[in-house]
């Protein structure tokens, strides 16, 4: 489960980057297989309870979720859901932070 939150971490802060970046056009359909493949091998490959996944590229956003809010629930993970992070949100603050200040701010 760390695993993949460090993975979903490390995720999110890449892409932060690619946000101040010129934004590439990207055929929808080829992001949206992309995005399945990658989710898919996170979350099978982790064995976490559950895994919310948005990614944002231009005006192009992709929502997936997969597994339960919590165990055994039976309720699949969704905009809205409040998802814990614990200890994990330091690492994904630290890692921002430090882009940001490479990037000049």
């Amino acid at each position: 489960m760390k695993r993949s939150l460090l993975i979903f971490a490390a995720l999110c802060a890449a892409s932060w980057t690619s946000v101040q970046a010129a934004q590439p056009t990207v055929d929808p359909v080829f992001a949206s297989d992309v995005v399945d493949r990658y989710a898919n091998h996170i979350y099978y490959g982790s064995g976490a309870t559950g895994m919310a996944l948005v990614v944002i590229d231009g005006n192009q956003r992709v929502f997936r979720s997969f597994g339960e809010t919590r165990p055994g629930n039976n309720q699949h993970p969704q905009l809205d859901s409040v998802i814990r992070i614990a200890s994990l949100s330091k690492l994904m603050t630290s890692e921002m932070l430090v882009k940001l200040l490479d990037q000049g701010w």
